[in-house]
């Protein structure tokens, strides 16, 4: 899309909310339905600008997408195809506001089957999300309180999944370089290296879930893993992921998730079985989220603990996982209605790895500060306002401060 047609449809978006109580009436503020109401379908768009990131790529994810300077447009609808039976689909198509290449993909499509009527358990298969972690649930839009995202779900390490290091010094050498990691075997270079978590992937997939007034359960299994999830360009092993939400008290949300599979292209396993050690690499997660709401006040944590094994070929091999720790935690305060102040703070701390010049860490550690309001100018349009800090151990741009705006508007 032409930057001068991207401005112009903002610049419209924005005079139909301005128009005060007109605009209510021509923004659905919910979901659309049809076929006396077995087709629900609902969307948002949202734009966010901000200053340049164009040498520190704090906020680069996958695909070398700027989060803080994205143009996102979704549709989902959901299909009532009888009494236990939906089809669902979620589309995303995103691009960077400064321009350039936009991408279209499926968050979901799937079919759910409820085989007992009398309960909540359900299967649903087709292109589905691994069932891990709580930030997964509210990464887009109105949901997501700032509109960074949180380091394990989006800054890019040092590795990847369809390339892979010859000795650990390979994995030192492309220390704070996520946004394009280059190794000798595999895939070239110019592609980013993998998040902790991929909040913006697909994969093919089955689900299994059932829930209750205080607790929910979800175990998925899908293809990829959780970094690399599977599409068109990923040919990731199979993995299993689950997450039991328990809601014990009023307001009070408690959240635990694992992870386990495989993650690296399938490609790659003539040249993985040659091998000296580690032959079959392997993913393992585990998540731990916590939210509280009360008067005014919403608070969240959340941590991802990842460890990867990786083949080992050549001395100083590379035997041990690579672990890294994400740790989380966001405050909202209710102002006045419709406007809000929210704040959040992250770390990720990397494992240390044995080099040729002795154990350092594999990646270097990142902390994330970012603070800003929100208002709402009506129900389902959200302005948002936020400044943020980054800063890592390296010695090569190691911080980054930049102010951001987004429009939010969903229905």
């Amino acid at each position: 899309m032409p930057r001068s047609r991207l401005v112009h449809a903002l610049s419209f978006a924005v005079g139909l909310v301005m128009a005060g109580p007109v605009s209510a009436q021509v923004l659905p503020s919910q979901p659309v339905t049809f076929l006396d109401g077995r087709l629900t379908v609902s969307g948002d768009v949202s734009a966010a600008f901000s200053t340049s990131d164009h040498e520190t790529y704090f906020n680069y994810g996958d695909y070398q997408y700027d989060t803080m300077r994205l143009v996102r447009l979704g549709a989902a609808a959901a299909l009532r195809l009888g009494p236990r039976v939906t089809a669902g689909a979620d589309v995303r198509a995103e691009g960077e506001t400064k321009g350039g290449p936009w991408r279209v993909y499926p968050v979901s499509l799937f079919l759910r089957v409820r085989p007992f009527a009398a309960s909540s358990f359900a299967v649903a298969a087709g292109i589905v999300q691994p069932a891990f972690g709580a930030f997964m649930q509210r990464r887009y839009g109105l949901d997501n309180l700032l509109i960074g995202y949180p380091l394990a779900y989006q800054y890019t390490t040092g590795v990847r999944a369809d390339a892979l290091p010859a000795t650990a010094n390979d994995v030192l050498n492309n220390r704070a370089h996520g946004w394009t990691p280059n190794y000798s075997i595999g895939a070239g270079s110019g592609v980013s290296g993998l998040p902790l978590i991929n909040a913006t992937g697909w994969s093919p997939g089955v689900t299994v879930s059932a829930h209750s007034a205080t607790m929910s359960a979800t175990v998925a299994v899908t293809k990829g893993g959780l970094a690399a999830p599977g599409s068109v360009s990923w040919n990731g092993g199979w993995e299993v992921t689950g997450r039991v939400e328990l809601r014990p008290a009023t307001g009070l949300v408690l959240g635990v998730s694992g992870a386990r599979g495989s993650f690296v292209d399938e490609r790659l396993s003539p040249i993985v079985a040659t091998a000296v050690s580690n032959r079959d690499p392997r993913e393992t997660a585990v998540g731990l989220d916590a939210e509280y709401s009360w008067g005014y006040w919403l608070v969240r944590m959340e941590t991802v603990i990842s460890l990867r094994t990786y083949p080992a070929f050549l001395a100083p091999y590379l035997l041990d996982p690579l672990t890294a720790v994400g740790i989380d935690g966001e405050v909202r305060y209710k102002i006045r209605p419709g406007l809000y102040a929210a704040a959040r703070v992250g770390h990720l701390a990397f494992g240390t790895i044995d080099g040729s010049a002795g154990p350092a860490g594999w990646d270097a550690d990142v902390t994330r500060v970012e603070a800003g309001l929100g208002y709402s100018i009506i129900r389902n349009v959200l302005v948002k306002a936020v400044y943020q800090y980054n800063r890592r151990d390296s010695t090569r741009l190691p911080s980054l401060s930049l102010g951001a705006a987004q429009l939010v508007v969903r229905f």
